[in-house]
């Protein structure tokens, strides 16, 4: 049987040792239990004897036939029966069954160590050396199985097999080319030091397993395949980075918790997760996972250079950009903050859903394509320098109560759409709008220190509310569709189309309006009103259908007329003769002049009209004899509006 040596001094609880430090060996050669005097041989004690602490002892049965450690014959489970040694050396296989065996110095197993039951070094009152498995441990012990010895280095493959698993006090290495399969169990705790210079290697077990170190490394691989394993490091002021990859199967997923620096690859199809009010810092090019990343429960993200996310879930947590993200799946975002550096960027290539909480990036620029949709209580918000750019195809919802969009500047070039009728949402940035924006219901509020400029489409529904608070608003191309009331103290329209049924106005009905592009009033046709004033620049054109139900500009205001009045029939009208005057303007004052143009079927050179004006009234009247289809006019503003024409309009 194997022999043991090292000196240091161990009371054993059953079996006494020699008084003299003694060489033991086995001479069973057929193996046999560690605690029969009678496999035992020592020099100088007397043979028949176990050996004790202060004994150096070596196992080597010529045969290779197992030496197994057990409880004592006849003694209860508990406590364990203590055996000791001052050194091990074991070349043969070994297996312990039951009882603690406790080695005040270095133990080596060169041959497989089978784990039953019982304990390793358990009396941390005395420290122990470096215990080292060669060919690595089969653990199969169904309790959570103990070892305190100062250090273990595990080599050749060991297998975690238990019910439970492990609680090891000791420094442990895994070192490179060795493997740790955890096939059974929900534990893996070490409470001090585990660096991983192979490979953990979880297999099986609980439905939730945790790998648990005070302090460490991984310069190897650690890879689960089932379930969820947790990796958690519990120092929070020493921690080394992991240059090793962690890998994660489909249908697995990975929790970090504890500070974590990963520098090595991350990979695989399965999730991994950020738990936790700690750092985790990641080298962005070698983050390679393909299933879902998720930051939970404060857990702070490092995101360091540029790379790829598949899908991205911020339950709560804080994502500091250093570089780009870029999110290629749909990704739900809760209670989450981007601190991106100026010039960062995080990418929603197929959009986000927030259920509640903040998206806030406080620098950084984030593009939203695909559809993202933000209910109660949740939206985007920004600092001074960060940038929402909604990309081109892209769509953003703002549907529940509360949600608002903040920052710097939102650059749309997508679908920008407010709903939610019971609600008001506030957008406190500054707009540049070349796609759609649409506020479909309720009120939206914005920003009037900034800027609102559009040159896509600007879509107010009957009902809606998009107010400026005071500010200005700026086209200068596109569409601005007006149904509802659109709120500025000042519009300028320097270019494109101005339609719909609805009102521009401000709090105080005291508008300003510049128009040097298209207003075409009505719904074909409609009504559209202006609470304040009217500056019709040289490029103007009002555009209007007339007949039995005309278009109709209503300014509750001044109008300062200069550019063309175009005009066609309305749908269905075709004149006959001569006719009614159709209002089109109506006004508190006026001033300026304007041309008029007939266009459509109006052009046709058998119709001849004339313009007429009143007080408060430009009509528009078809008359009997041809003539040249250009004329103009100068406005005196003089006279009544003719009730005729007021009363059929709104009829």
């Amino acid at each position: 049987m194997p022999m043991i040596r090292r000196s240091i001094a161990l009371l054993l609880a059953a079996n006494a040792a020699s008084a003299l430090a003694a060489d033991y060996s086995c001479i069973n050669e057929a193996g046999g239990f560690w605690d029969d005097p009678a496999n035992w041989s020592s020099t100088p004690s007397a043979p028949g004897t176990v050996p004790g602490g202060n004994d150096a002892v070596t196992i080597s049965t010529l045969s290779g036939a197992t030496v197994t450690l057990r409880q004592e014959p006849g003694a209860p489970a508990s406590p364990f029966t203590q055996y000791a040694a001052g050194s091990l050396t074991v070349n043969t296989p070994f297996e312990i069954t039951g009882g603690n065996l406790q080695v005040t110095g270095d133990a080596t197993f060169n041959e497989s160590f089978a784990w039953v039951a019982g304990g390793l070094h358990l009396f941390v009152t005395s420290p122990g050396g470096t215990w080292t498995f060669k060919k690595g441990i089969h653990y199969t012990n169904a309790f959570l199985g103990g070892m305190n010895a100062t250090a273990a280095v595990l080599q050749g493959t060991s297998v975690l097999d238990g019910a439970q698993g492990i609680l090891w006090n000791a420094n442990t290495t895994l070192v490179s080319g060795a493997a740790l399969e955890m096939r059974n169990g929900d534990r893996a705790l070490f409470n001090n030091r585990l660096d991983i210079d192979g490979t953990f290697d979880r297999t099986g077990g609980a439905a939730e397993a945790t790998l648990s170190y005070s302090t460490g490394r991984n310069s190897g691989v650690v890879r689960n395949r089932v379930g969820t394993l947790i990796v958690q490091q519990r120092s929070q002021d020493q921690f080394e980075a992991h240059t090793g990859e962690f890998v994660v199967d489909s249908g697995a997923s990975l929790r970090f918790q504890g500070t974590h620096t990963f520098e090595g690859v991350i990979r695989g199809d399965g999730d991994v997760e950020l738990d936790g009010f700690t750092d985790f810092a990641i080298d962005a090019t070698r983050y390679e996972a393909a299933g879902v990343l998720k930051l939970s429960r404060g857990a702070k993200l490092i995101w360091q250079g540029d790379g790829t996310v598949a899908s991205l879930d911020g339950a709560a947590g804080n994502l500091a950009l250093q570089g780009t993200m870029d999110v290629t799946g749909v990704s739900s975002m809760g209670l989450t903050i981007v601190t991106g550096a100026q010039g960062s960027l995080i990418r929603f290539k197929s959009g986000m859903n927030a259920s509640f909480g903040y998206v806030h990036n406080v620098a950084g620029t984030t593009e939203l394509g695909g559809t993202s949709t933000f209910g109660s209580g949740a939206g985007l918000s920004g600092g001074p320098g960060a940038t929402l750019h909604v990309l081109e195809g892209g769509s953003v919802l703002l549907e529940g109560s509360g949600s608002s969009v903040g920052g710097a500047a939102l650059f749309n070039e997508g679908t920008f759409v407010k709903r939610g009728s019971q609600t008001s949402h506030e957008l406190a940035l500054e707009v540049s709008n070349e796609g759609t924006f649409k506020v479909e219901a309720g009120t939206l509020v914005s920003n009037p220190i900034v800027a609102f400029t559009n040159a896509g489409t600007v879509d107010v529904a009957e009902g809606a509310m998009l107010d400026r608070n005071g500010g200005t608003y700026v086209q200068t191309a596109g569409t601005t569709h007006v149904d509802g009331q659109f709120l500025a103290d000042e519009f300028r329209f320097e270019g494109g189309t101005v339609t719909g049924s609805g009102v521009l106005r401000n709090n105080a009905d005291e508008t300003k309006v510049f128009l040097d592009g298209t207003l075409s009033p009505g719904n074909s046709p409609g009504m559209f009103t202006i609470q304040g004033d009217l500056d019709m620049g040289d490029n103007a054109v009002l555009d209007v259908e007339i007949g039995p139900d005309s278009d109709l500009l209503v300014v509750n205001g001044h109008v300062s007329f200069a550019g063309v009045l175009r005009f066609r029939f309305a749908p269905g009208y075709v004149p006959t003769g001569p006719g009614p005057a159709f209002g089109v303007v109506l006004f508190d004052t006026a001033d300026g002049s304007i041309a008029i143009e007939p266009a459509g079927d109006a052009a046709l050179p058998q119709y001849r009209f004339q313009l007429l004006t009143e007080a408060h009234l430009v009509s528009v009247q078809v008359v009997a004899v041809p003539e040249p289809a250009e004329w103009a006019m100068l406005l005196a503003g003089a006279g009544l509006v003719g009730s005729m024409v007021r009363s059929r309009r709104r009829a």
